[in-house]
């Protein structure tokens, strides 16, 4: 066997979880590090402090995700590279599906809170209903 089809072969195997390496990559980045003068929130939405966050344009950039939204990438990510091993081991598995929709449900209604994270997670909603 030559190594291309090995590589191949690996690929075709771990593609789910690769593809969910990468979204959970995405997911923390997003959550922690990406910075912009406009948040998307609702101006009459004020929570706690672990709750708040930042609403209407800013003069400088800053990260509109609240506290909340920061612990919670990290679950998520962990969440996704978990589900991405599972649904590479186990290809189209229907209970695997279902729990996947149930806990990417109860992800968008957190969500909700922040329609910032909203914005950020669609690619990740898009790519868990349609691709696995």
């Amino acid at each position: 066997m030559s190594n291309i089809n090995i590589i191949l072969y690996i690929y075709m195997k771990f593609e789910p979880l690769l593809i969910s390496i990468i979204e959970a990559i995405y997911v923390i980045y997003m959550f922690n590090y990406f910075k912009t003068r406009y948040s998307l929130s609702f101006p009459v939405i004020y929570y706690n402090s672990y709750f708040t966050h930042p609403i209407g344009k800013h003069k400088y950039p800053k990260s509109n995700i609240c506290k909340f939204g920061h612990d919670m990438s990290w679950l998520i990510a962990i969440y996704l590279i978990i589900m991405g091993y599972l649904f590479s081991i186990y290809k189209k598995n229907k209970y695997l599906s279902s729990i996947n929709r149930l806990v990417l449900f109860t992800i968008f209604l957190f969500s909700l809170l922040n329609l910032n994270a909203v914005v950020y997670l669609l690619p990740i909603f898009i790519i868990e209903i349609f691709m696995k």
